[in-house]
């Protein structure tokens, strides 16, 4: 009806129905009406976000008039629609805290997934951009076969498909299913290990996942963060079993220390764990990691010695039997650099597993 005086309205909305007051960056509202206007058009602004939702619908309630109007029982209410607008994603995470050093080979899983649930798709591609300077790709494994097409390739990226300079090559895959059924199983699922060989000096780099153009599901999108490999920290744990012990990685230790004298299996005879995860090779490589870079230098004089570094860090295994001024009791040389603090201190760092 044409109103006589000017009127304010207030507005409620997002009143029951199956939206809520998030999908609103505001849900309520004042309109006014001038003397002799009939009606009124307002925005009703939605909140934007990227979860893959159905259509949801809001009621728009008109409350509280002034100046002696009054609502009609039937017209004081509305229905509106938010429709859905936003694409799926398909999704390549992997594991979390990712380590190696140099010289080791590192398997970086991926892992496949969905925004809508939805395992019956055309498939997806997928560029793993690494920094050749940090990684060597050495070879692709555990991977899950459906509707792969082609082979796993490792290229130069010439064209700097992530944008990332220090990213110069990347190892893809892809797979495509041409009756959309790829790749009918449980989400998440794992595609495979990407295997990586950490070069020399490598202390830390960053992975980064793309996807070709024309490789992702329609109406998808791609979401992959930068996949992290942090240095691991070198350690006592001689033989990688997850464990440091006097009797076993400080024998070792000593023994290499030693040189010849326990050159091959006598440097791990009745002391290597039943559950090490480094060969012989393996274990004479990273203790002479722990000689060229000076780890095993616990006095800090600039060298390394069986009788002074060995004995320490065996002492500091056996725990409290050396507390105090017995670890470093007649084996300290004239040209340390740490005290015993500082020796406590340094053998805390090598005897920590992160």
């Amino acid at each position: 009806a044409q109103v006589t005086q000017s009127v304010t309205v207030a507005t409620s909305i997002g009143v029951s129905n199956t939206a809520s007051a998030t999908d609103f960056t505001a849900n309520t509202a004042t309109l006014s009406f001038a003397q002799g206007e009939t009606s009124k058009t307002f925005t009703v602004q939605t909140t934007q976000d990227t979860l893959i939702e159905a259509d949801e619908t809001f009621m728009v309630a008109l409350t509280n008039p002034t100046n002696g109007a009054t609502l009609s029982a039937t017209n004081s209410s509305a229905t509106g629609t938010i429709n859905n607008d936003d694409l799926g994603v398909q999704q390549i995470t992997s594991a979390a805290n990712l380590k190696t050093r140099q010289g080791q080979v590192i398997s970086i899983p991926l892992f496949y997934n969905t925004s809508t649930a939805d395992n019956t798709l055309s498939g997806i591609g997928i560029r793993l951009h690494y920094n050749s300077t940090s990684l060597s790709f050495k070879d692709a494994t555990n991977l899950f076969s459906n509707s792969i097409f082609g082979t796993v390739s490792d290229a130069a990226d010439t064209a700097n498909f992530d944008g990332n300079t220090s990213t110069d090559r990347f190892v893809q895959l892809q797979y495509l299913d041409v009756t959309g059924n790829w790749p009918n199983q449980t989400l998440p699922l794992k595609l495979g290990d990407f295997n990586f060989t950490a070069q020399t000096g490598f202390n830390g780099t960053q992975l980064n996942v793309t996807a070709p153009d024309g490789t992702l599901a329609t109406g998808y999108s791609l979401k992959a963060d930068p996949l992290l490999v942090t240095k691991n920290p070198w350690n006592l744990d001689i033989d990688g079993d997850g464990k440091i012990g006097a009797l076993s990685d400080g024998i070792m230790a000593v023994r290499y220390l030693f040189g010849s004298a326990f050159s091959g299996n006598a440097l791990i005879a009745g002391a290597i764990s039943p559950t090490a995860t480094r060969s012989l090779s393996e274990i004479q490589a990273y203790l002479q990691e722990g000689v060229t870079q000076k780890y095993l230098d616990i006095d800090g004089n600039g060298s390394v010695g069986a009788l002074s570094d060995g004995i320490l860090a065996v002492r500091y295994m056996f725990g409290s039997a050396f507390s105090g001024a017995t670890l470093t009791d007649r084996v300290l040389v004239p040209d340390v650099t740490r005290n015993l603090a500082g020796i406590q201190s340094y053998l805390s760092g090598l005897t920590t597993l992160t």
